[in-house]
């Protein structure tokens, strides 16, 4: 591992979201799952915060794909922590807003790039005081270089075809196998693929759940509009109703992660008290 092991591992409100196929509407999904988080905690005063974390060459653009390239605020290229930490009201109050979620969105055309200290500082800082943290992190190339990633529940995301399934299931188990992992994976989601002609070459869930050995949520089904959308650069709208109801189920085991995950470290607190 780059990092040096967090001690303040085990972030009950971080939820790290990756996908072993590149194209599928991950990205478009995890933002999805950051509003429906938003709508659910809305009376809790809780902030949520969504981290473009898939800092590669060819990764990031989150503000692009929400159409928020115009708004103001901070992004990557503005953020550095050399001494490995930052102030994370101050940090939320600067970023641009969508749908009553913070976004720190990563430009790959604008440097510098963010080290693997400076995503930690970010995610740790905007996760203090109970705030949920939602990161994309793209195909995972980033998380095992972060120790509080690591540490961190995960939801991977698969594409719901003969190809997905198997680069999905090389990717869970790379992600159990790695010796840094010490987080838990709260959700595996099926994503339909778009393009597919009449329904061809799309895999049910349950053939997903036998292939993969585990429980898998969705489908978050694909949409011809939302992805029209996206594509001409006017962000995303409203939902259809066909999209969110895998979103909100996605949403729930997510807080259910949360609320157990809450729970332990309670039950640890009294027991060493």
């Amino acid at each position: 591992m780059t990092g040096a092991a967090d001690s303040s591992a085990e972030r009950s409100n971080v939820i790290v979201c990756s996908s072993a196929s590149g194209g599928i509407g991950a990205s478009t999904a995890v933002a999805l799952l950051a509003r429906e988080l938003a709508l659910e905690l809305r009376h809790d005063e809780r902030h949520i915060s969504l981290v473009d974390a898939d800092v590669c060459a060819s990764g990031g653009g989150m503000d692009v794909l929400l159409g928020l390239e115009r708004e103001g605020g901070k992004r990557w290229h503005e953020v550095q922590a050399p001494l490995g930490s930052l102030d994370g009201r101050a940090l939320y109050a600067e970023l641009p807003q969508w749908q009553d979620v913070a976004i720190l969105s990563f430009a790959p055309w604008r440097e510098p790039h963010p080290q693997w200290w400076d995503v930690q500082a970010a995610v740790r800082a905007l996760a203090d005081d109970g705030n949920v943290v939602v990161v994309d992190a793209g195909r995972g190339s980033v998380v095992k270089t972060v120790p509080l990633l690591m540490a961190a529940h995960h939801v991977v995301f698969l594409e719901l075809s003969v190809l997905g399934l198997a680069r999905a299931k090389a990717h869970v188990a790379w992600l159990r196998g790695a010796e840094e992992f010490r987080g838990g994976i709260a959700a595996v989601a099926g994503v339909e693929p778009t393009g597919s002609a009449r329904g061809r070459g799309v895999l049910s869930v349950a053939r997903a759940e036998r292939y993969m050995g585990c429980d898998v949520c969705g489908p978050i089904r694909a949409d011809n509009r939302l992805c029209s959308d996206v594509l001409e650069g006017m962000g995303l709208g409203s939902v259809p109703r066909k999209v969110r109801g895998g979103v909100k189920r996605l949403a729930s085991l997510v807080m259910d992660a949360f609320e157990s995950s809450r729970a332990m470290s309670q039950r640890e607190v009294r027991e060493t008290s």
